[in-house]
């Protein structure tokens, strides 16, 4: 019993498709099976049938990859000696003889295809089977001019598309092209595309951060309250004021007039003497403590990032299509989290030492100073305005990270311009497995793989912060 699924074996699955094509005659033609019944193979007819075969094998060549895969695994077959219901058979050549008169059309990129010989009842058939068509493959062109002398309409020209419709072959129109270009467009779901990301993680002891930065919170709570038994210095007195004529009477002169020398005792040449008393004072402490707990996860994420997020994403395009518009997403496991340079508010990353004071809450101004007139107490520094290609979002899955990689060449590799880094827990072994999702431009399909992340870390190591004891 035919198959009509898949492509014949042996000499039992070709008798069997055979039998299909006798018992149907020419209604057995179809867009994956051509018949011919007369073709001669001698010198003299080997450049129309090579011509001939050429076209048929160009129509198959030019079918969309979903509708091609219903029969025969995709594959077509063109049954020369086989028509109207009988074998009538063909005279065997050498391939030798045979292709060149039907590569000339194709050329090196054409359509895969070969041939073989069975017999029936004594006759030879000659069966040519065309390889499936592919997504991402452009539109296959005929390569050579054909015109025959005896007046039959079998023409070819350069550069001429053919496209299989139903149980014929003929040239493509503006419909057949946009589809072809289609087929073009959609690379991935065919080639297996693997970004093969390259990316380590670290492993991190967030504990031991977070430790380091209470205990610098600890310290500066100490040395503000340290300060409250010593009253605050007096106010600067009109006396004090007068005296800055030693620096010259026109600025005397200046403040005097100027001001007055009546201004409130809480002005004096832009500085602001000691107003709070000292339980304000505390409470401004303990508030900036409480300021400094809320932001103790971002301060931790700025110090791990500050060493370690000096890695870029890269992706890498091992085929010969070009594309545009490519878009990578990572579905990091639970637990684990990619820190991102660029989201970050610390400036200089991995250069010089880790500044606390342009991520943390600015703390109060110490008991008794003098500070700026005007000036109000920062609160963290302004987040970084510099455009990063990498995005995140937390889901119940993970977190998602979005890289707009945009151009990916033929052969090449594009890399983010973040640098980034990986952090899970210290327990993680020596590999974790992440999710990725591509997309690209006029690809129609999303596709997905799983990748393995190897540790920067060695084995039983971590990264982390380690403090001497606390009275030390």
């Amino acid at each position: 019993m035919f198959d009509a699924g898949r492509l014949p074996t042996g000499d039992q699955g070709w008798a069997e498709l055979l039998g299909y094509a006798m018992a149907l005659g020419d209604l057995a033609e179809a867009p994956w099976l051509e018949l011919k019944s007369r073709l001669p193979l001698d010198k003299s007819g080997r450049k129309r049938a090579g011509a001939l075969l050429a076209r048929e094998i160009l129509g198959f060549g030019n079918r969309m990859p979903d509708e091609a895969e219903r029969y025969l695994g995709g594959h077509a077959v063109i049954l020369v000696g086989v028509g109207e219901g009988q074998v009538e058979g063909v005279e065997p050549i050498d391939g030798a003889e045979l292709r060149p008169h039907i590569v000339r059309f194709l050329d090196t990129d054409g359509p895969g295809w070969d041939f073989r010989y069975f017999l029936h009842d004594g006759a030879t058939v000659l069966a040519i089977i065309v390889d499936p068509p592919r997504w991402g493959t452009d539109a296959y062109l005929c390569q050579a001019q054909y015109t025959p002398g005896d007046g039959t309409s079998l023409t070819l020209r350069d550069g001429d598309i053919f496209v299989r419709h139903g149980a014929s072959v003929r040239p493509a129109n503006s419909a057949d092209i946009r589809k072809l270009r289609s087929r073009a467009g959609r690379y991935f779901g065919a080639l297996d595309f693997a970004p093969g990301l390259s990316l380590g993680f670290d492993r991190v002891d967030v504990d031991s951060v977070e430790d380091w930065y209470q205990r610098w919170v600890r310290q500066i709570v100490k040395e503000r309250l340290d300060g409250l038994p010593s009253p605050p210095p007096p106010p600067p007195s009109t006396l004090e004021l007068q005296g800055i004529g030693a620096i010259g009477s026109n600025v005397a002169d200046w403040a005097m007039g100027t001001m007055r020398a009546n201004v409130s005792r809480s002005v004096l040449s832009g500085l602001t003497y000691e107003e709070r008393t000292e339980d304000e004072f505390r409470q401004e402490v303990q508030a900036w403590r409480s300021a400094c707990d809320a932001a103790a996860p971002d301060v931790c994420l700025e110090f791990i990032a500050f060493h370690l997020a000096d890695q870029h994403l890269t992706v890498t395009n091992p085929t010969a299509q070009h594309f545009e518009g490519v878009e990578v997403t990572l579905t990091l496991p639970a637990g684990t989290v990619l820190l991102n340079a660029d989201a970050m508010e610390h400036c200089d990353h991995g250069q010089g030492q880790f500044r606390m004071t342009e991520v943390a809450p600015e703390p109060p101004v110490a008991w008794g100073q003098f500070a700026a007139l005007g000036v109000i107490p920062r609160g963290p520094a302004i987040q970084n305005q510099q455009f990063s290609d990498v995005s995140d979002a937390f889901t119940d899955e993970g977190q998602v990270v979005t890289w707009t990689v945009g151009e990916l060449r033929s052969g090449g590799a594009a890399s983010s311009s973040s640098l980034v880094t990986i952090m899970v827990p210290p327990s993680t072994q020596d590999d974790i497995r992440v999710r990725w999702d591509l997309t690209a431009s006029g690809v129609n399909q999303r596709f997905s793989g799983i990748a393995e992340l190897r540790s920067r870390i060695p084995e039983g190591k971590s990264f982390g912060v380690r403090l001497p004891a606390e009275d030390e």
